[in-house]
């Protein structure tokens, strides 16, 4: 159940270039495009020089999330052994903590190799803020968030093995294959919703304040935003504009 909405919820991983580009993905890497511009309401222009990494990106969303989600779920088992009486947010705590400490480091590595760019970044909460290669620290905590949110989800199961989202099923007099796709889709549900509420929405409000940067290579920024476009990378000042018609 968790792979199939960790793996539908990756037609939304654009959504974070939605008010501008927040992220830059390396144009060599295997992509075919991207369906930013057939998103309903989109906004940042020149949405369709977007890549999307097919093999980064597309499988992460099967493997990192659910990976990193399992990491969670050990690490707030743990500590609620060893601590009894800690709290719902403690625990979450401890399994965010266990993640952040490995998703930054591969955001990090992801940045110097140049396979990602994030050229929408407060300063202030930035690693190396003005280069190309600067990491914002609150694009891995959100996403940290989210991926532990996976693992709550494994974490908080009653006697049946029904996550949060699940219970009351009962209650829905239907034959056993639909309530296994009620089922399924009240995880995918909150996987999406997620998501969108914990990673996307705050990345994109991040993206109103972002400070100057080195200007960036072609194979990063494409054909965005820069030298040879009418539109500016995001900064101090650069104005945010509708998609181009």
């Amino acid at each position: 159940m968790i792979v199939i909405g960790t793996t539908t919820a990756w037609w939304h991983d654009p959504l974070i270039n939605w008010l501008r580009p927040f992220v830059f993905y390396n144009a060599t890497m295997v992509n075919f495009g991207s369906w930013s511009e057939r998103i309903s309401g989109w906004i940042s222009p020149n949405a369709r020089f977007l890549p999307e990494p097919l093999l980064m990106i597309g499988l992460a969303y099967v493997w990192m999330t659910l990976g990193f989600g399992m990491l969670a779920t050990r690490a707030m088992r743990a500590a609620r052994a060893r601590w009894p009486q800690l709290g719902v947010a403690a625990t979450f705590g401890a399994g965010w903590s266990a993640v952040f400490v490995l998703e930054l480091p591969l955001e990090t590595l992801a940045v110097r190799t140049g396979l990602v760019a994030y050229p929408a970044s407060i300063p202030e909460l930035t690693l190396w803020a003005g280069h190309t290669y600067q990491v914002p620290l609150y694009g891995p905590a959100l996403w940290s968030a989210v991926l532990t949110g996976i693992g709550a989800l494994r974490f908080h199961l009653d006697e049946r093995g029904f996550t949060l989202v699940e219970r009351g099923i009962e209650r829905v007099t239907v034959g056993a294959r639909a309530t296994t796709l009620l089922r399924t889709l009240a995880v995918v549900g909150f996987i999406h919703v997620s998501a969108v509420l914990a990673y996307d929405l705050p990345i994109n409000l991040a993206g109103l304040y972002a400070g100057p940067v080195d200007p960036y290579p072609t194979h990063l920024r494409t054909q965005q935003c820069g030298p040879g476009t009418p539109v500016g990378c995001p900064g101090p000042g650069v104005p945010i504009l509708m998609k181009d018609r």
